[in-house]
């Protein structure tokens, strides 16, 4: 899932604003777009950030190119750090199309200096678990900013000027799938089908392993490590209670939960963990 967050400041100017729409068209034809692969959203911004489309609008390439096409150039003074905030809560949502178990990329063109924070956005939105690519170009840049929204010199480009835009046309569709390439494995998936409902939980333990056609969570469709994970996190556990679950399908998960517990580094300073159980209503367990 991919938004580009791109800069419709004043400073930009309407024609350097159509030379970022043609590269983001032809960048566009690099991409495999469509429901099921890569989906892309656009947010421009000034003082405002605007939606363009989200990423469950346009599946089929010449559609999205067509709805580049169509953005209208805002003009206005830079707020980056606002934009890229609003992309983080409204982009990056599941119900604006965004999906759980793909790679997160936001990539950030920009000419210019913005005059509110982009630090602490940028951090939030690598916090929710999205890349940051910062794309700088002409003179006015501020490398301080660029690098602090990028938060890696491996996903910052900069550009003498937006003629040169084209220049990125290959090498920034291959930096993409880099980073795609470097994302998976990391959340592994655990996938339980139990009492015919399936619960999908993501992983920080790429101990972990999906196996199939799994029915009861004493087994749990996982392979569990040989030794405990010893990554540092917080686990809530929000268990189901309900009726359809039954009193002994209930001990099978506690069983499960159980021997879950013994593969993590439980400690006050390494792995905490927590339980929820709901029915019609929810309950603290600890």
């Amino acid at each position: 899932d991919i938004v580009f967050i791109v800069d419709g400041t004043g400073s930009v100017g309407l024609e350097n604003f159509e030379r970022m729409k043609t590269f983001i068209r032809q960048l566009f034809s690099y991409l495999d777009i469509g429901e099921n692969a890569v989906r892309v959203s656009i947010v421009q911004y000034a003082a405002q950030a605007r939606t363009e489309f989200f990423l469950d609008q346009y599946y089929d390439l010449q559609e999205a190119q067509d709805a580049v096409d169509d953005i209208e150039y805002m003009g206005g003074y830079t707020l980056t750090g606002k934009a890229i905030d609003f992309a983080t809560n409204l982009h990056f949502d599941l119900r604006k199309g965004a999906r759980a178990d793909v790679t997160k990329i936001a990539v950030v063109i920009t000419d210019g200096r913005s005059y509110d924070d982009v630090n602490r956005p940028a951090r939030r939105m690598r916090q929710a678990g999205i890349v940051t690519i910062a794309v700088g170009v002409g003179n006015n840049l501020d490398r301080d900013q660029l690098t602090a929204i990028a938060g890696d010199p491996k996903t910052l480009l900069s550009l003498d000027g937006f003629d040169r835009l084209q220049d990125l046309t290959t090498s920034l569709p291959t930096m993409l799938c880099d980073v795609v390439s470097s994302t998976v494995g990391d959340t592994s998936m655990w996938i339980c089908t139990f009492t015919a409902r399936l619960t999908l939980f993501s992983s920080v333990f790429s101990g972990f392993h999906v196996l199939g056609g799994c029915e009861f969570l004493s087994t749990c469709c996982i392979s569990l490590p040989s030794s405990p994970c010893s990554a540092v996190a917080d686990i809530v556990f929000i268990v189901d209670g309900t009726g359809s679950v039954g009193l002994e399908n209930f001990e099978r998960m506690k069983t499960f939960t159980r021997q879950l517990f013994a593969y993590l580094d439980i400690g006050e300073n390494a792995v905490r963990v927590s339980i929820v159980q709901y029915a019609a209503q929810a309950r603290t367990e600890f």
